[in-house]
């Protein structure tokens, strides 16, 4: 059993349930990426865009003006809060990146790793 795989979006009833749902997802987005969780935000990320998917799917003349608005506001917000975020970790995971790269370029380099 892979327990890294996405479970499936859960699937909601009303607009005000997936309202309530992006609400929360735009925490837990902003919360793994303060925490420099990128696997989970990545996957928040890809969740967030199926409940948006779903959200405006067939129904966006009948949307709630008055409830959407806040929310896709807060999620712009959101997202401008994780892009900062993410400019700021950039050179920092490209260093180690580098390092790595460097790292198993020695080893295969001097034999390490070989049988």
């Amino acid at each position: 059993m892979n327990v890294h795989a996405l479970a499936p979006a859960p699937r909601y009833a009303t607009q005000a349930e997936r309202l309530v749902a992006l609400t929360e997802l735009n925490r837990e987005m902003l919360a793994a990426a303060e925490g420099r969780r990128w696997d989970g935000l990545a996957k928040l990320e890809q969740q967030r865009a199926e409940l948006l998917e779903e959200l405006f799917a067939n129904s966006f003349y009948a949307l709630d003006d008055a409830a959407l608005i806040p929310v896709l506001t807060q999620t712009f917000a959101v997202n401008q809060q994780i892009t900062g975020i993410l400019e700021v970790a950039q050179p920092a995971c490209q260093e180690q990146l580098a390092g790595i790269s460097l790292g198993r370029r020695a080893r295969q380099a001097y034999g390490e790793g070989r049988d």
